[in-house]
């Protein structure tokens, strides 16, 4: 379950013709309760004005570019953004933006810059905001979510993890959790209003338009050392998902792509932010040693059943619970019908 006061982060990949860069963006919530009650009164009403019909209620910037229609695009998300930064519980809002000019030493040698930016840097950057907060800030949120990253170990990894007194990593944080996807949506936003990107100006699109205290921070070449792993092992990710954790099994033939787009699948992202866990696909190499009482694994179909009842058996001490879909739709019913009584 994440905490009432709580740092979460997301990050964005920039693309203008050649130029490209990194914008991560950490927002500071106190009372994420008041704060979750603000942002679905927000989001429905901006259901209601584009006519959306969506089984899930927290939304990222790729869920506006399919969901409007082309000509009101730009209004919509920039008014959405724009509503959702004014809500008092949002107290902090660090953005850094980061490109690199030099050739990166990396474990596996020395790449160019942009190529690590793109294929390396990337998948964890959601990280470096969350960095610069704890670096800069004393009094600082103990409770970090961050949204799904993979990736090796980092000095900045490592810095936030001395300093945090819980991390929680959750993938599809951003469609999941309010304060995940509103850094998502910042994000996009900042695409779309900020031309030239450097952090001065990123800081007058936000200043005004929000009561939050904003710090914005470029973060380069003379920062490598933090950003770029000189360890070979992984950020261990599956060990800091929020549970109850659950788990889509599938067969390999089916594209996750396919599955993400279901509405079965967006039901259980609304029954985990509700429930304070998180949603994965299935990779029980490395999330069996994570799981806990509490957790599932829910199959498509009969073949995978029959497969994960057996990791059941084996697991007797977990407590997990193995289920097809008809039974997840029957528990996502009577946790619902729970909460309404």
């Amino acid at each position: 379950m994440l905490s009432d006061c709580i740092v979460a982060a997301d990050s964005g990949i920039i693309r203008r013709g050649k130029f490209v860069n990194l914008t991560g963006v950490a927002v500071e919530i106190k009372g994420q309760s008041e704060f979750r009650r603000h942002y679905f009164e927000i989001i429905k009403n901006f259901y209601e004005e584009y006519n959306i019909n969506l089984p899930r209620f927290v939304l990222k910037t790729e869920d506006i570019i399919k969901l409007i229609p082309s000509y009101d695009l730009h209004e919509a998300h920039v008014g959405l953004t724009e509503r959702l930064l004014k809500i008092e519980n949002v107290t902090r809002i660090y953005v850094t933006d980061t490109f690199l000019f030099d050739k990166v030493d990396t474990i596996k040698g020395q790449i160019d810059g942009l190529d690590f930016l793109e294929k390396t840097l990337h998948n964890y950057y959601p990280i470096i905001p969350v960095w610069r907060y704890y670096w800069n800030y004393l009094d600082t949120t103990g409770h970090v979510a961050l949204d799904g990253i993979s990736g090796k170990i980092t000095k900045a990894w490592k810095f936030i993890g001395k300093k945090a007194e819980k991390i929680n990593i959750v993938p599809y944080g951003d469609l999941t959790y309010p304060c995940i996807s509103l850094c998502d949506l910042i994000c996009g936003y900042l695409g779309k209003t900020v031309h030239h990107f450097d952090a001065k100006e990123i800081f007058e699109q936000l200043k005004d338009r929000t009561p939050a205290f904003v710090k914005t921070e470029f973060v380069g070449d003379a920062e490598i050392e933090y950003l770029a792993s000189d360890y070979p092992h992984s950020l261990k990710t599956e060990r800091h998902f929020p549970h109850p954790l659950i788990l889509i099994h599938k067969s390999k033939e089916v594209d996750n792509k396919i599955i993400r787009e279901t509405d079965f699948f967006q039901s259980l992202l609304n029954f985990a932010g509700k429930e304070g866990g998180s949603v994965s696909f299935e990779d029980l190499v490395n999330q069996q040693i994570a799981l806990q009482k509490g957790d599932c694994i829910i199959c498509l179909d009969e073949e995978g059943y029959s497969k994960m009842k057996f990791v059941e058996r084996l697991n007797p001490s977990r407590e997990i619970k193995v289920l097809s879909v008809e039974e997840a739709y029957k528990l996502m019913d009577e946790k619902n019908k729970q909460t309404t009584l």
